[in-house]
């Protein structure tokens, strides 16, 4: 065998090896489609990986059909031309984790399938991702943990019809919510110009954080409901709503419904009883 043989022989051997070592699939428009085109099916639980921007038409762009599926965006954007009502990122499964890179332009109002991410599985979880024009930036319907996001101009910031946890994230000029949950944890985030329309298409009053029951801590809410009716938080249910160590400047109005102070709020430009 000659050396020129030899030395493809190893490259080919070390490319093998490498690629197992690494375990990542990569994506890109030219991928997508040689896989058949839009949306791309995940199906296969593992890590994938964006290696460039992805553009679908009228359609989602990512499917993904396996539990414990993590998805690097890489710092890419995911983005779709003339969608209406159309979602961009599907999971329909259990323990997707998604993270760091942009999504946009998955539907411009709020209906029941426009959303930028739509998470059907228990235990997801979205960190570093910045969602907007979308009609809901991220939908779940299961337990899930967002951090170090932001969420704006979507109509919706945020939807959780199950336990949530947002953390160290911003929600900005969503005009009918920064948050939408049933339950959970809202620590450390910051949340402006929300709540700013005169109704809420999902039900009950817009605002920075609408919730049945939950914990919300060290937030900034700033400029809610100025020209709306939107509420800094708006507590529906009358449930177990624990409000503490907020700011709250500048809104229509810093809250509604049955809150618990946990004291520490600073509350400036209206009377609140939070303070």
């Amino acid at each position: 065998m000659s050396n020129r043989t030899n030395l493809l022989v190893l490259f080919a051997a070390f490319s093998t090896a490498a690629f197992a070592i690494d375990g990542v699939t990569l994506i890109n428009q030219s991928t997508v489609v040689a896989a058949g085109g839009f949306p791309y099916v995940i199906t296969q639980p593992g890590s994938y990986k964006l290696a460039g921007n992805l553009t679908a038409t009228s359609t989602t762009a990512i499917s993904i059909t396996a539990p414990y599926v993590t998805l690097d965006l890489n710092g890419f954007l995911i983005f779709c031309t003339t969608c209406s009502g159309v979602p961009g990122i599907v999971s329909t499964k259990p323990y997707t984790s998604i993270s760091n890179g942009v999504v946009s332009g998955f539907g411009g109002a709020v209906t029941s399938t426009s959303y930028g991410i739509y998470l059907m599985g228990n235990g997801s979880s979205v960190d570093r991702v910045k969602l907007y024009n979308n009609g809901i930036g991220i939908y779940a319907t299961g337990r899930l943990s967002v951090t170090n996001t932001v969420a704006d101009s979507n109509q919706v910031g945020i939807d959780c019809q199950s336990a949530i946890t947002v953390t160290g994230s911003q929600l900005t000029n969503n005009p009918v919510a920064g948050v939408i949950m049933i339950a959970g944890s809202i620590t450390g985030n910051t949340f402006d110009n929300n709540g700013t329309v005169n109704s809420n298409p999902l039900g009950n009053y817009p605002g920075g954080v609408v919730t049945s029951s939950g914990t919300i801590t060290n937030n900034v809410f700033t400029n809610i409901g100025n020209g709306g009716l939107g509420y800094g938080v708006y507590a529906y249910g009358a449930l177990s709503i624990v409000v503490g160590e907020n700011s709250f400047l500048n809104n229509r109005a810093d809250w509604s419904g049955a809150v618990k102070s946990m004291g520490n709020n600073v509350c400036s430009g209206i009377s609140s009883s939070l303070c």
